[in-house]
Order: structure tokens, then C-alpha cells, then sequence
């Protein structure tokens, strides 16, 4: 349960919560007042309160909390931390407290979410992702997305895979539609590799690389390409959530996901759903990065198999896309 009189922050620890796959967040509230009363109803294992809020303060629904018998364990998670008032809280019944911090310093997000799972009972350190459960077999795609600096990093990848790569290579790159048209063409000169757009309907049993028109979704189903134009997702169309996210559905473990250079979101929650899966997911890291949004946050979900420089990751496809085949 989330405690703070913030929303933005209560939707930021609920991102960071709810991409967790042994968590959930089952309430929140923006005082104590209602705090304190919730717990009762929901009975979570965990709350996270923050300490100065109108009305009723943290350190009081803390106190109710205790006094109220629900097996509820606290955690202040507050930018106030005076020494004497956090005297006071661990008097009222907190097990532990983080100071607050920005959502994206990666380190803090390990520790907080580290730190649930300890006072929950969990063993310390955060699990794998429940990948796996379907025994992985031969690799059957490689999705690709990008932003900021996407067509440069793309090419590259492509220009370092095997003319004969043996799967399909699905990619999704925010571009300007006036640029759309073109992109493929110069991809294809830039990297040595055919580049089309893909088609609606068109089957992936035939390897190749395929490019997301731009302005339209680009997705897989039933091994084929589906292209829509369903609303934007994180204000962009194509997005590569959304061909993330339907291959994952489409292949389980058996896909290789890579996320590159990017404003944004996009991509970080398909690629947790690949990772999620099984599936074998790639980073690009900060220092290649023209743009490290996209990247970070993926991390920070906890989303990235390997973060690794651009220049590593086609001989890491190549690796990955062997060992599952070998497998």
C-alpha cells in the first residue's frame, strides 16, 4: 500500500512496484487519516508512508496501524528525516526507512525494492524475473526498437549480423513520417542488409529484416505482421511496446529483444514482458546512448538481461540466436 500526499510520487513507486513480478500494489491513500483505515480492509503486507502529510501525519497512521493488530509491516519512505522525529517513527512500530530520492537513481530503486522484499519475508535481493517456465528452444526473432539516434544504432547492429541470420528482424524506430518512406532505403545502403517496410498480413516464416511504416503499429500474430493504426501509446505510433509486448506473446523465450538510444518510455514495459517470458533482452548502455531515456528505464524495471555498448550487442544477438538454436 502507497502512503503519500504526492501522486506523482505515489505513481512513481507504483510503476516501480508494479513491474515487479512478485509484487503488487493493492491500495493507496494521500493522508494518514485514510491510511490508517484502509489498512484494515486491504491487509497488505507492506505500507509505504511517508511521514509529513496534512492532517494525519505518518508517524500517527503508523502508530494506529500498530495498534490496530493487522499483520502490517512499515516502511517511511519520506524526504523529512530529522533525527529526532525518526525516533519517534521507529517508536511508532517502523521496521526500516528510506530517504526519498529521484526515480531515476537505479541504485536507490534496488535498495527500496530490496528492502520490501526483506520486511515481507522474501529472501534480500531481487529475484529473476519468472522467465523460463517454458523450456526455451530455437530462436525464431529478433525485435529491435529505438528513438534518439535510432537510425545510426540500428544500422550499426545490422551491418554487424550475418548476411544469413536465420530469423526474422523486427524494428520499430520513432521517425518523423516524412521520413518514413526513406529510412528503410538508407538503412539498407548504411548497413550492407535488405531493409523493407513491412507489410500488413505478410508471414515471418521467411528471414529478413522489416522496418514499422512510419505512423503505424506494428505488431506479431499467428506468425505473421500485423500493422494498425490503434491510438498512440507514450504519444508515439509506431511503439515499440507494442510489437515488444505482442512478441512476447507470439514467441515466449524464444526471441531476442534489444532496446536502443531513446527519448522516453517506450519499449522498457515490452521489454519486461520479454524478459518476463524468458526471452534473452539487450541494453544498449549510456555511454553509446545519444539519448539514455528509453535505456534507463528499462533498467530501472529491472527489464535488461545484458546493458551492454553498442558495438557488443550484434555479436551478442549472434551468440544468443546460437546458443537457443544449439539448445
Amino acid at each position: 500500500m502507497l502512503v503519500d500526499d504526492s501522486f506523482h510520487y505515489r505513481m512513481f513507486l507504483r510503476e516501480l512496484i508494479e513491474a515487479q513480478s512478485d509484487m503488487e500494489v493493492v491500495a493507496e491513500s494521500g493522508d494518514g487519516m485514510s491510511a490508517a483505515q484502509r489498512v484494515g480492509e486491504v491487509a497488505p503486507d507492506v505500507v509505504l508512508m511517508d511521514v509529513t502529510m496534512p492532517g494525519m501525519d505518518g508517524i500517527e497512521a503508523t502508530r494506529r496501524i500498530a495498534a490496530s493488530g493487522v499483520n502490517t509491516k512499515v516502511i517511511v519512505v519520506s524526504a523529512f528525516h530529522d533525527p529526532e522525529a525518526m525516533k519517534e517513527v521507529l517508536k511508532a512500530g517502523v521496521v526500516t526507512s528510506f530517504r526519498k530520492d529521484r526515480d531515476g537513481n537505479i541504485a536507490w530503486n534496488a535498495q527500496l525494492l530490496a528492502g520490501i522484499r526483506k520486511v515481507a519475508g522474501v529472501a534480500p535481493g531481487t529475484p529473476p524475473p519468472p522467465g523460463g517456465q517454458r523450456a526455451p528452444g530455437k530462436v525464431r526473432a529478433v525485435v529491435v526498437g529505438a528513438s534518439t539516434g535510432g537510425p545510426q544504432a540500428v544500422a550499426r547492429i545490422l551491418s554487424g549480423l550475418p548476411a544469413d541470420i536465420a530469423v526474422p528482424v523486427l524494428v520499430v524506430v520513432h521517425v518523423a513520417d516524412h521520413f518514413g518512406a526513406t529510412l528503410s532505403e538508407w538503412m539498407g545502403k548504411v548497413s550492407g542488409r535488405p531493409v523493407h517496410l513491412a507489410r500488413d498480413r505478410e508471414p515471418l516464416a521467411r528471414p529478413g529484416v522489416r522496418l514499422a511504416p512510419a505512423d503505424v503499429h506494428m505488431s506479431v500474430e499467428g506468425g505473421h505482421v500485423v500493422l494498425s493504426h490503434a491510438p498512440p501509446r507514450h504519444s508515439v505510433r509506431p511503439s515499440v511496446d507494442v510489437l515488444f509486448e505482442s512478441a512476447a506473446r507470439e514467441f515466449g523465450p524464444d526471441v531476442v529483444g534489444v532496446l536502443l538510444t531513446g527519448m522516453g518510455r517506450d519499449g522498457a514495459r515490452g521489454l519486461l514482458a520479454l524478459r518476463e517470458e524468458g526471452a534473452v533482452t539487450l541494453v544498449q548502455d549510456e555511454a553509446t546512448s545519444a539519448v539514455f531515456g528509453m535505456p534507463a528505464e528499462a533498467i530501472r524495471l529491472g527489464a535488461a538481461e545484458q546493458v551492454l555498448p553498442l558495438e557488443r550487442i550484434p555479436a551478442a544477438i549472434v551468440q544468443a540466436v546460437a546458443r537457443e538454436r544449439e539448445g
